[in-house]
């Protein structure tokens, strides 16, 4: 009996790992994708980074060190968020991407943990 459970293990293991292979595989390089594609990546890395802040920011009892912490990340939160605007406008409108404004965007979020780009 034990014997069908280590079977039964492994064999979940070996689909999990398939899975997650195919996964990355079928991942673009950034330079690959499509303003659009880009812009999703960057929006998905905005809003995680802002939950964050707001589940952390709603913690009772910070302590001076954790709110310094929050006061570094909403700088940056409020520094990027316009970027993100322009990088969104000039998308939606076809316009061209300027790759300065797009690292500079993938820098700050990348400050603040998130782990975009290429």
């Amino acid at each position: 009996m034990r014997n069908h459970y280590l079977i039964l293990f492994v064999v979940i293991l070996f689909a999990l790992v398939s899975c997650q292979m195919l996964q990355v595989q079928d991942q673009k390089a950034w330079g690959d994708m499509t303003g659009m594609e880009r812009l999703t990546i960057i929006l998905h890395a905005y809003n995680t980074q802002y939950e964050d802040y707001k589940g952390m920011a709603a913690l009772p009892d910070l302590t001076e060190t954790q709110k310094d912490i929050l006061r570094a990340r909403k700088k940056i939160l409020t520094e990027v968020y316009p970027m993100i605007g322009v990088y969104a406008s000039v998308v939606v409108s076809g316009g061209e991407i300027s790759p300065s404004l797009e690292l500079e965007i993938m820098r700050l979020l990348n400050s603040l943990g998130a782990k975009i780009g290429g």
